[in-house]
Order: C-alpha cells, then structure tokens, then sequence
C-alpha cells in the first residue's frame, strides 16, 4: 500500500516561531508523542518528541522557541510503500513530503506496524501454501536437530504424518539425508542420492543461517524412482534408434521420407547411389521441386500424397550422372490417428540392377539345358541300343540327329531304301524318348491296301469295317 493512501493528512504540526508553551498544548491535545515541524510556508525542517519538550521545559524559558529542540527525521514521499518503510525508533510518526519538500501529513507508527505485520503474515501464508504445494519433499531441524518443518511432499515420500514427526528429533525419523551433519559442518550439499522405504531419493541440503550462525538445516529432495525408470526407457528408445538409423544407412533399398509437404527430410546412402544425387541435393526440397528441376520424371511421394494409398511405379532419372537408370519407386503415407498424412515413406530399387540379374538367369538357364542336352547326346551315344553299331560319320550323325529327335514331342518322319535300317533307328528314338516305357506299335505299310493306308494313317470310325453302325 502506498503512504498516500494510508497517512494522515491535515495532522496537528507545529512550526518553528512556535514557543515551547504552545507546543506543549499542542501536544496535550493529540495522541502522538512526535509531532512534524514546519517553517511558515509549510516546509518540512524535522520533527520535535515530547520527550524533549518536557526535558527543556524544566531547563529553559516556556517562552523560548521550539527551534533548537527540532531534530532530523528523512521524510517519505507519496509514492513510498508503507511495507517498505522502517519503523521510526522511538518516534511514533514518518512525515511525508511533496516534490518541493511541503509537508503533506505523516505515517504513525501503529500504521506501519499494522500494514508491515499484515503485509510478512502474507508471505509467511504465501510460503507455506507454497511449501505445502511443492512436488519436491522439505524438510527442516532446528539447531536441537528438532523437526520443525515436514511438508506434504514429504509425508508422501518417507511414508510419515506431518503430525508424527514435528517436534520430535531427527533420529526418530532416521530418513539418513544427513542434517545433523549440517548442523556441525554447515556448508550446502547437492545430489546426494539415498534410498528410503524402497525409492531412489535426490537430496540438497544447506544450512539456515541467522546473524552469521547456523540456527538448523532443511534438506529439499524428490524421488527419482519414476525419473530412473524413464530415463532407462529413454536409454532403450536411444539404443532403438540407434539400430533402426543403422538399419536405415545400410540397407541395400533405397530410402527417403518426405513430410506431409512432400518436403524431403532424410535419404539414405542408397538411394544417392541409385538416383545419383547426394543428400545435400534433396533434404529441404520438396518432391514436386525434384520433379520441376527435371531430377527424374515422376514421383512416388507426390503420387502417395495426392491418392493417399500406396503407390509403385517406374520412374526414369533424367539428370545427374545417373541419368537414363530407371528405379522402381514405391511411396507409403503414414497416416496419424485423425487420417492426416504426417508424412511419406519412398523404398527405391535399381531396375538396372534387376534386369542385369535377370539377363543373367536367362543365359545361366539356356546354358544349363544345352549342357543337359549334349550330357543326353553324349550319353544316348554310348548306348548300345539292339546291338547298333555306327562307325561311318554319316550314320554317326544320323544316331546323333535321332537322340536330339527323341527329346520332342513331335512326329518324326523316317525315310530311306529297303534295308538301311530305318525300323531299327525308329526303335532307337521310342527307346530314348520319354515314352520309352509304353508300347511302340509297328504297322507295315507296304502291306495294307492302298485304299485302306490313309484310313490306317489318319484314322477310321469305329465298326466302319464290320458295318455294325450301318442301318
């Protein structure tokens, strides 16, 4: 509160030309035992007691004037707190001036002590609302090693009532955060870390000083147990991280994640190699960019944003030292619990790299079968097959054309003169062929009818020659 809205304005004062006798009945008509004292036009010059009026009184002449008797007090201004103030020794007023040192009235005494009592009662409230609201436990001991403060925190940590413990002695508490050691070497201690009733407990302890000596010790500590258990939670979620950023960097896929921008925000080594373009590129722009400044021809990412699914297609790099590859690129959204993408995730593979493998399986395969067609032939041709000898080249290739034949489903048609061996070879083929375990069936030709070879050959209706399907 400021001195303007609590002094007492219009006050009795007295004034310098004023006679001890006049003061004196001044006096006997107020309640103050100090009064101010002004020249004649009302600036302030100090303050005179009663005190000392009476003791000269007896001394001197009543008609003497007050001046001599007037002793120095500073003064307040308007705009002064009254909780500021300092109480006025034995005078029982502040006076309280203008800028030009007019006197405008006077603060008692009663007023100041009124206002300043109310005013620490506050703080004192303030203090304890604010100890008891504290999440930290407080404790305190007075020089005895008494316990003298216990907030709720407190109670909640070392399992005690507040109504338990204040009063009595540290030891009967024993919660070893060493206050007694305070008390005989004081000096502040921080992160002292004990164990009470199964927690971890983080204690700072200092001492309380009064007039350079220790009159107690408080201790202000909290229960690190849960901050323990998270920071081992933190330690684990690190270590995750850790191996999925390695997992990221080493993959043989190329990476990269755009935000809900399309911004991108990381790649990974491989998809540099794949795209040809470095890291420091790409991170900042966003996918639309990449395409506009002609890096490749589509994007994975922007498709996955505007359809919000997940997308594959084959994208063709037009620029950087890459340029001409073509990767297959497959955009992801990730999708938070309202259905709003957060952001994009791109595996990229080098098609260059694919289709060589696949050239090279192709080849491997014909490889591997006309290797296994000439193990055949050589095989075939060291058969000895009803007693076939071939020694002349000509017949060799014949044998060598028949173990080829034998390996296709085909007709195959047979033809030289009388004697050559044409049914012998035939035989030859149906043995190395995959139907050599069904019959093969001989029909001579030279003896069926002329008008019954093509019905031989060609086929004929059943009981075509029985007539037994004629009406």
């Amino acid at each position: 509160m400021l001195v303007k809205t609590l002094g007492v304005r219009d006050g009795p004062f007295l004034m310098l030309e004023q006679t001890i006798e006049k003061a004196l009945q001044v006096f006997e008509a107020v309640p103050y035992s100090t009064l101010p004292v002004t020249d004649a036009q009302r600036r302030y010059q100090g303050v005179l007691t009663l005190r000392d009026l009476l003791l000269n009184a007896v001394e001197v002449d009543r008609q003497s004037e007050i001046t001599p008797l007037v002793s120095a007090l500073r003064p307040l201004s308007e705009s002064d707190h009254v909780e500021q103030c300092m109480a006025p020794g034995h005078h029982d007023i502040v006076p309280f001036v203008s800028d030009a040192n007019l006197l405008l009235g006077f603060v008692t005494k009663e007023q100041i002590l009124n206002r300043t009592s109310r005013h620490y009662r506050q703080l004192a409230e303030q203090d304890r609302k604010l100890l008891e609201s504290s999440y930290n436990g407080i404790m305190a001991i007075d020089s005895d090693g008494n316990i003298s403060l216990f907030n709720p925190a407190a109670e909640r940590m070392l399992g005690r009532r507040q109504t338990e413990v204040i009063g009595k002695h540290i030891s009967f508490l024993d919660p070893n955060l060493g206050l007694v050691d305070i008390l005989e070497n004081p000096s502040v201690t921080s992160g002292v870390q004990v164990t009470i009733n199964g927690k971890s407990i983080l204690s700072n302890r200092s001492p309380l000083m009064y007039e350079g000596q220790c009159v107690g010790a408080m201790s202000v500590f909290q229960d690190i147990s849960e901050l323990e258990s998270a920071c081992a939670e933190l330690n684990a979620s690190k270590s995750l991280v850790k191996e999925l950023d390695a997992i990221f960097e080493s993959s043989y896929d190329g990476f990269y994640i755009a935000n809900h921008e399309g911004r991108v925000t990381r790649v990974n080594p491989a998809w540099e190699k794949f795209c040809g373009f470095s890291r420091a590129e790409v991170l900042g722009k966003t996918a639309y960019e990449l395409v506009q400044m002609g890096c490749y021809d589509k994007s994975a990412a922007t498709a996955a944003l505007e359809q919000k699914k997940t997308v594959t297609f084959l994208c063709n790099i037009t620029n950087g030292p890459r340029k001409g590859n073509q990767v297959m690129a497959t955009g992801t959204p990730i999708f938070d619990e309202s259905g709003k993408i957060t952001q994009v995730v791109v595996n990229v593979r080098d098609m260059s790299d694919l289709e060589e493998l696949r050239h090279q399986l192709a080849s491997t395969v014909e490889l591997n079968l006309r290797y296994a067609s000439e193990l055949e032939q050589i095989r075939l041709q060291n058969l000895n097959i009803d007693g076939l000898v071939a020694k002349s080249p000509a017949m060799q290739r014949v044998l060598e054309m028949a173990a080829r034949i034998a390996t296709v489903d085909s007709t195959v048609l047979i033809m030289g003169e009388s004697g050559v061996g044409k049914e012998v070879v035939a035989n030859n083929i149906h043995a190395m062929s995959r139907r050599k375990s069904q019959p093969l069936i001989k029909i001579n030709c030279g003896a069926i009818p002329e008008n019954l070879l093509e019905s031989e050959l060609f086929g004929y209706a059943g009981g075509a020659f029985t007539g037994e399907n004629c009406r």
